[in-house]
């Protein structure tokens, strides 16, 4: 038992690890979309890009101390985070009759638009406009730019997602099993099962 126990404990400890880098790399692309979203008052996706940072915040902590629930939240909003950048991913690439260009719910009607459109990479300086077709002859197209950043979007949490449910179904197998079996089978009262529950806790998932 002593060493099925230690297999789990680093077995979570690698999860955990991984889980937390790939967060904070979501954070991060989560901070840059949400600055060029609010130079181009693309307000909607402002809104979302902040609500997203708060569940990703909300998963580090449920992940750094295993707290199940905390964690489950940010899987539940993962699948609407991503059909949403699916959605962005269609308008931009106008896979149907709907283009971004006709969204104006997206600036929640505030003339937005992609802060690409007229601040693109390699472009000549007589394309530079504030136009949908400033990036005509830019190096990028600015759509395309937008496509990389929904679909790094996607990537991410996908991955991230994996990562927390493999985590949730570890945490749930390991609740059904005997905890005190570890330490002997002690059969003490309620309150010394509980502290050596809680120093079994502590003492083999919370270190790195």
């Amino acid at each position: 038992m002593a060493r099925k126990r230690a297999y789990f404990a680093n077995t979570m400890k690698r999860i955990r690890k991984a889980l937390i880098a790939f967060l904070l790399v979501h954070m991060v692309f989560l901070i840059e979309r949400t600055i060029f979203d609010s130079l181009g008052k693309i307000f909607l996706l402002v809104a979302l890009n902040a609500v997203s940072i708060l569940f990703v915040i909300s998963a580090i902590y449920g992940g750094t101390k295993y707290h199940a629930k905390t964690l489950l939240t940010y899987v539940l909003w993962l699948p609407l985070w991503i059909g949403f950048n699916v959605l962005i991913i269609i308008l931009y690439l106008e896979f149907t009759n709907i283009s971004h260009k006709d969204a104006d719910w997206l600036s929640l009607q505030q003339d937005g638009m992609s802060w690409f459109a007229s601040n693109n990479f390699g472009c000549d300086a007589t394309n530079s406009t504030s136009s949908f077709n400033s990036s005509s002859n830019c190096y990028f197209k600015y759509e395309h730019i937008e496509v990389i950043q929904a679909s790094l979007q996607i990537f991410i949490s996908i991955l991230n997602f994996c990562l927390s449910v493999f985590m949730l179904v570890k945490l749930k197998e390991e609740d059904k099993e005997d905890h005190f079996s570890f330490i002997g089978g002690l059969s003490g009262n309620p309150q010394q099962r509980s502290s050596l529950k809680i120093r079994y806790v502590r003492d083999g998932y919370d270190i790195w």
